[in-house]
């Protein structure tokens, strides 16, 4: 193995690493909506589900 070979392999391909923060973005606003909307949401009641949300604003 010569180092132009070594060398590539120690690079990080920019494509793998914006996929790779992409998938981390992903699952960051997921989690966040569900935490987040369970707080407000009331299924079955529109006017507390309205009322939560006005008192979040």
């Amino acid at each position: 193995m010569n180092s132009t070979q070594a060398s590539s392999r120690m690079t990080i391909n920019p494509a793998r690493m914006a996929g790779f923060l992409y998938l981390i973005y992903i699952v960051i606003h997921v989690a966040s909506d569900v935490l987040g909307r369970s707080k407000l949401i009331v299924y079955g009641n529109a006017a507390t589900t309205a009322q939560n949300i006005l008192a979040s604003e």
